[in-house]
C-alpha cells in the first residue's frame, strides 16, 4: 500500500430537467496497485420517442430464429439506440438496435427465443429512442451497428404486431423502489471527472488502458409517471473478473413525477490515464437491496 497515492473524494451534483440531485456517497477504493477515485453522478431524464415515429415488428421464421424490425416513419428525425421489451410465454427480454435509422428506413436485431411450440402471442413494447437531426446525423459519428442493407426474406413472415402500453398509473413495481422488470439498459462510456451531457456519450464495452480516465456505468429504468417525485438509493458494485468487488458506490436518485425513463450514472477513475489496468470488470446496480441489472466491460493494453 506505500505506493498508493491518496486521492480527495469529489461528489458533482447535476441538476438536469426537473430532478433536484441530492448528494452522492461514494467511497474511494485501492485498484490493483493505484488509486481510483469516483467522479461525478447525474441523474435525469430520458425523453419518450413518440410511437407514431417508429413501427416495431417481431417475427419468428422458426421456434428459435426471431427478430425485431424498427422501421422510422418520421419525416425529419434520425434514431438511434431503440430500446425495446419483448414479453413471450411469460418471460420478459430487452433489446436495442444501435443502428441510425434515417427516415424511411429501418435497422433489425435478431434474437433466438426458445419455444415449445411454433410461437405465438409475442408483444413488443418500444421503451425508447435517441432523436437526432438529419444533418447531425449525416455528419455522424462512429456508432455501432450498421443499417440493414435489404428487406427481410419473403419467407419469413411476421408472426405478431403488437405496440402495447400500460393503462395510465400502472407500474411494474408494487412499491417506487425500482425492481429487474423496471430495467432497460445498463451501459458504459468514458469521460473526464465530471460527467458528459447525455448527447455527446459514445457508449462502448472496450477501453484502452494508456487513455482512458473515467469510467461511467448509466442504467435507465423506466417507472411510467409515477405521478409524484420519487427518490431512492442506487448501489453499484465494481467487480474484477472473479467477481471480487473493488470499489461500491451509493448513489440518491429518482425521478420526476411525469418522467417515464430516467438514468443514473457514476463514474471511477482517475484525471490521468493508467488508473486502469487490463481485464475484464463488471457493474452490478442494486435499489432497495436487489439486483436490478449488471453491466461488463473491458480495458485492453
Amino acid at each position: 500500500m506505500k505506493n498508493i497515492k491518496k486521492l480527495n473524494l469529489v461528489s458533482l451534483a447535476v441538476v438536469v430537467f426537473l430532478l433536484t440531485a441530492l448528494c452522492t456517497v461514494c467511497s474511494a477504493a485501492t485498484f490493483k496497485g493505484k488509486s481510483v477515485r469516483s467522479g461525478g453522478y447525474e441523474t435525469g431524464r430520458v425523453a419518450p420517442v413518440s410511437h407514431s415515429d417508429i413501427r416495431l415488428d417481431i417475427g419468428c421464421a422458426a421456434t428459435e430464429n426471431c427478430w425485431v424490425e424498427a422501421r422510422n416513419l418520421s419525416p425529419r428525425h434520425a434514431y438511434h439506440n431503440i430500446w425495446f421489451e419483448i414479453e413471450y410465454a411469460g418471460h420478459l427480454k430487452n433489446g436495442k438496435i444501435e443502428d441510425i435509422i434515417l427516415p424511411g428506413q429501418k435497422g433489425v436485431w435478431t434474437i433466438d427465443l426458445i419455444f415449445a411450440s411454433q410461437p405465438s402471442g409475442i408483444k413488443i413494447k418500444l421503451l425508447n429512442a435517441n432523436p437526432y437531426g438529419i444533418q447531425k446525423t449525416r455528419k455522424g459519428k462512429g456508432y455501432a451497428g450498421k443499417l440493414a442493407s435489404s428487406d427481410i426474406s419473403a419467407g419469413r413472415q411476421v408472426k405478431s404486431i403488437t405496440l402495447f402500453d400500460r393503462k395510465k398509473g400502472e407500474t411494474w413495481s408494487s412499491g417506487i423502489v425500482p425492481t429487474r422488470k423496471n430495467f432497460v439498459s445498463m451501459r458504459f462510456f468514458e469521460s473526464g471527472q465530471a460527467s458528459l451531457p447525455y448527447s455527446e456519450r459514445q457508449y462502448q464495452s472496450d477501453f484502452s488502458a494508456s487513455g482512458v480516465r473515467f469510467i461511467n456505468w448509466e442504467l435507465i429504468v423506466e417507472h411510467p409517471s409515477p405521478g409524484r417525485e420519487i427518490n431512492y438509493k442506487v448501489e453499484a458494485f465494481w467487480k474484477n473478473r472473479n467477481g471480487s468487488v473493488f470499489n461500491r458506490q451509493t448513489v440518491q436518485t429518482g425521478m420526476g413525477p411525469n418522467w417515464q425513463l430516467g438514468y443514473t450514472t457514476c463514474s471511477l477513475g482517475d484525471n490521468a490515464s493508467g488508473a486502469w489496468l487490463p481485464g475484464s470488470y463488471s457493474v452490478e446496480v442494486r435499489a432497495g437491496g436487489k439486483r436490478i441489472g449488471e453491466g461488463y466491460f473491458k480495458v485492453a493494453e
